[in-house]
C-alpha cells in the first residue's frame, strides 16, 4: 500500500532530523568548543531544559521508528476481526505521532522562551546575567 511507503520515508527523515536536534543541542553546552562555560555556570537556564535532546530528539525517535516499522502485510485477524491488525497499526502510528507533536511543541516553547529572554552575557562590570531580558 502507498501509505506504508510514505510513512517509511517520513520515518527516515524524522530520524535524521532528531539526530540533528540532539547534536545541535549538545553543541549548546560547548560554546567555542570550550567546557569552561558549563563548569562556571555561564550557560542560559534554557539550555538545561534539554529541549533539543528530549523534545526534538528522543520524543521524535519514537514516531520515526513506529513509521519505519509499519508493515504492509499486517492484516492478520484477531478475535474474529479480519482487519484488526491494520487498525492496530494505524492507531499506534497516530498515538506515536501525538507523542512527536508533544515533543516538538516542548522544543518550540523552550526555544521561544530562550529567545525572549536572551543569552546569559557578561556585562560591563563582569557580572554574568541576562542583559537583554529587560530591554526592548
Amino acid at each position: 500500500m502507498c501509505y506504508v511507503k510514505c510513512a517509511r520515508y517520513i520515518g527516515y527523515s524524522l530520524v535524521w532530523a532528531a539526530v540533528f536536534c540532539i547534536v545541535a543541542n549538545a553543541l549548546l553546552y560547548f560554546p567555542n568548543g570550550e567546557t569552561k562555560y558549563a563548569t562556571e555556570d555561564h550557560l542560559s537556564r534554557f539550555v538545561w531544559y534539554f529541549a533539543g535532546i528530549v523534545g526534538g530528539g528522543l520524543l521524535m525517535l519514537l514516531p520515526a521508528f513506529v513509521f519505519i516499522g509499519m508493515d504492509e502485510e499486517d492484516c492478520c485477524g484477531c478475535c474474529g476481526y479480519e482487519n484488526y491488525g491494520k487498525r492496530c497499526s494505524m492507531l499506534s502510528s497516530v498515538l506515536a505521532a501525538l507523542i512527536g507533536i508533544v515533543g516538538s511543541a516542548y522544543c518550540v516553547i523552550v526555544a521561544s522562551l530562550g529567545l525572549a529572554e536572551g543569552p546569559k552575557c557578561s556585562d560591563a562590570h563582569g557580572v554574568w546575567n541576562y542583559t537583554f531580558a529587560s530591554t526592548e
